[in-house]
């Protein structure tokens, strides 16, 4: 028999065992009607056109459908075979109290059940996988893959595979929740990784990589200059190094509880440190303390990874004390600064301890792992807040009266009110946050704060209106130097400074560099402001982010003279036309 022949009854007897062949398995699915399920998904391969079809039970959205279709295109790729002599047929079948399903989050699925038949190889039977599917075979991320996951060993298997993240914390708690719950979790890039390990022998003992986090390269940077005279960026650097070694000693008490686990993670989180204590000694003040902080969350996280709902409710509890607990320094000329540097803090973590409370979080093991972070980080603020206060007392000075910035302050919240309502449906994130606060520190009387606070808002909006070129922009913003007028602004322009530096070598954000600094500007002018009134001078100019502003000229006396001529015109005319008539 010659080659041809023999390759023609390759391809009759590989199109004999296709259409013959069906393949199914459990898939964690977003359900539209309750919380998330398995869904028993069933793929059948046979004679045909190229069609792809759905039957639905339960109901299933358009994009499942499109999944499906992609899930066919990519299978057949894989497999090389012409997908034009076959039709798949997908059915979704009520795996439980499902309802209705939809979302991309079955592509992966439905391509590795597709591929299987195609290629007659077998799934594993202890695994699942979530995942979208992309016509070029990658893996693409997915929502509520901690609650998939739980469903998933709730149905007794042992094995997911979930698309890849590079967000350190969602790392942690899935780490966390699979040693919990007994289920080993890999991260995927593409539909190859998918198949490499779906067809492997279940003899095979598989490891997850979920803990897999790589330290971050060494910044390459020159030492800053910080341009403020009677700032008191001292007394900040010193509060900045405090916390970096608080960080160096949990880091390593963590170490020596055996929490083999966390060993990627503390490497990493060692690299962050290390990083941090770069930025203090190259006199990036705020950067490091900035790092040092998130550390400080992410390093209390991992200490008490085993919390429970009542160790949790039990931490809310000390966090309401600390803010409860709270003595405030006297505000002076010297320091109100530090005083309102301390104030939002406070107010950043009251506002968060209510967000907290007001989310339902006792029966979802995820959910309060992350609220958990959520309380670890109001308590960071609370702790910061006491010891800015502390500060601020040491600082000392001759005391001012704060209510001489309410009308700065409520000035500053109207502006922002009138900015908010041209962006109605647009989400702000931190900015419309900090708003709030704002707003509630104007009502407790810390005016400062409230300034400063709305004045991140403010920049925000500005930066989206006017800033089309961010890589220009911060060009000609960092290549000079600046000198600065108040503590905050500085520390916040130097943070541009170093995120710009950053975003030259592939880390860091070229957008938060604009940002920041069209912030510190503002900041900058309102510090003024401030010190004026205290003083008793009145500001002159409003807050403009440090924008040169071209005053247009008035000609409110002029319009109205014209205005008058037209109207005795046009009288004289009306006169002149009923005559006309009249004759």
């Amino acid at each position: 028999m010659g080659k041809p022949a023999k390759a023609v009854l390759v391809l009759l007897l590989l199109a004999v065992t296709v259409a013959a062949r069906n393949a199914s398995m459990p898939v964690p699915a977003v359900v539209l009607l309750g919380g998330g399920e398995l869904v028993q998904v069933e793929v059948d391969i046979r004679d045909g056109h190229g069609g792809v079809y759905v039957s639905t039970d339960p109901l299933v959205g358009v994009q499942t459908q499109d999944s499906a279709r992609t899930a066919f295109k990519v299978a057949g790729d894989m497999s090389g075979l012409n997908l034009g002599s076959y039709d798949v047929l997908v059915r979704l079948k009520d795996y439980g109290n499902t309802k209705s399903v939809d979302g991309p989050s079955g592509g992966a699925a439905m391509t590795l059940l597709m591929l299987s038949i195609l290629e007659n190889k077998t799934i594993r039977g202890d695994m699942t996988v979530t995942g979208t599917i992309s016509a070029d075979k990658n893996i693409g991320e997915v929502g509520e893959v901690g609650k998939k996951t739980k469903a998933a060993a709730d149905a007794g298997l042992r094995v997911m595979l979930i698309p890849k993240s590079y967000d350190t914390f969602d790392k942690m708690v899935l780490s966390i929740l699979g040693s919990r719950w007994n289920i080993v979790i890999i991260e995927v890039d593409n539909m190859t990784d998918v198949a490499s390990l779906a067809f492997s022998p279940e003899s095979t003992i598989l490891s997850s990589n979920v803990m897999e986090v790589k330290p971050k390269a060494k910044a390459n940077l020159t030492a800053a200059e910080i341009n403020c005279t009677d700032c008191h960026i001292d007394e900040f650097k010193a509060l900045a190094e405090e916390m970096i070694q608080g960080n160096r000693a949990l880091s390593a008490e963590i170490r020596e509880s055996n929490r083999s686990e966390f060993s990627y993670f503390l490497n990493a989180i060692d690299s962050d440190i290390g990083q941090a204590d770069d930025a203090e000694r190259l006199n990036y003040v705020y950067s490091g303390a900035n790092s040092a902080f998130l550390t400080s969350v992410d390093l209390n996280f991992l200490k008490n990874s085993d919390v429970t709902l009542t160790t949790l409710q039990a931490r809310m509890l000390d966090v309401e004390g600390c803010i409860n607990s709270t003595s405030r320094a006297t505000m002076t000329k010297e320091n109100f600064e530090w005083v309102a540097g301390g104030d939002e803090r406070l107010a950043w973590s009251r506002k968060k301890m209510d967000d907290v409370e007001g989310q339902n979080y006792s029966d979802d093991e995820e959910t309060s792992l992350f609220i958990f972070k959520e309380v670890l980080t109001a308590e960071t603020w609370c702790n910061i807040s006491h010891e800015m206060f502390r500060i601020a007392d040491k600082i000392g000075g001759t005391p001012v009266d704060e209510s001489r910035l309410k009308a700065l302050a409520s000035s500053r919240i109207a502006e922002g009110n009138d900015k908010v309502k041209s962006f109605v449906g647009l989400e702000l994130g931190d900015a419309g946050w900090r708003f709030e606060v704002a707003k509630n520190e104007f009502g407790n009387g810390s005016f400062a704060a409230a300034i400063f606070d709305s004045d991140y808002l403010l920049s925000t909006i500005h930066t989206i209106n006017s800033t089309n070129d961010a890589e220009g922009y911060a060009g000609s913003e960092f290549n000079a130097s600046k000198s600065w007028d108040g503590m905050w602004a500085a520390l916040y322009g130097n943070h541009a400074m170093y995120l710009y530096e950053m975003s030259k070598q592939g880390s860091g954000s070229m957008g938060s560099s604009v940002l920041l600094s069209a912030y510190a500007k503002n900041l900058n002018g309102d510090t003024v402001s401030m010190k004026g009134l205290f003083e008793g001078i009145e500001p002159v100019e409003p807050n403009n982010g440090g924008i040169t502003v071209t005053e247009q000229p008035q000609y409110e006396e002029e319009l109205a003279l014209l205005l008058v001529v037209c109207l005795i015109s046009a009288i004289f005319l009306n006169i002149v036309q009923f005559f006309r008539t009249a004759e």
